[in-house]
């Protein structure tokens, strides 16, 4: 039997590709889950459509990244968070501080998940982090965000 898979399937397969099942798998698990439709002609044309919509809007994210990425170029994106004397942070600061500034100097929103930050950053001073666009493959862009973090007076 010939499915169409609409979600990631251990072992099976990858969301909307066409495969080959048992009956009985397809029938009594597959179907009745709802993780997959019959390979006919129609779903076989909407799948093809949504496969088309999925790499446009990735080409436009890939734009828009890109654009993101020359205005990052020279920009500091400033935090303010309470510090000792010494310059430790007493809260760390995580994605969504970074998020809130951003989107408060630059105008424009950044996801959290754009970020890649391991732990709060918990010390005063100037770091680079690595924002992604989350695309894997060919379309994954990275660029270097620059933060200064100050201490509130």
């Amino acid at each position: 039997m010939k499915v169409v898979l609409l979600q990631d399937i251990p072992k099976v397969g990858k969301k909307y590709e066409v495969k080959e099942v048992a009956d009985g798998f397809g029938r009594n698990v597959l179907l009745k889950s709802g993780k997959v439709k019959l390979a006919t002609a129609q779903t076989l044309k909407e799948v093809e459509v949504i496969k088309k919509n999925k790499v446009a809007s990735q080409m436009q994210s890939a734009r828009e990244f890109e654009n993101l990425i020359k205005i990052l170029k020279d920009s500091v994106i400033q935090v303010k968070a309470k510090a000792s004397k010494e310059g430790a942070l007493f809260a760390g600061v995580h994605k969504l501080e970074i998020c809130q500034a951003f989107k408060k100097q630059i105008g424009l929103e950044l996801e959290e998940e754009s970020i890649v930050l391991d732990k709060p950053i918990k010390k005063t001073g100037d770091f680079s982090i690595k924002i992604t666009n989350g695309e894997p493959g060919a379309r994954h862009l990275e660029a270097d965000l620059k933060i200064a973090i100050l201490p509130l007076e």
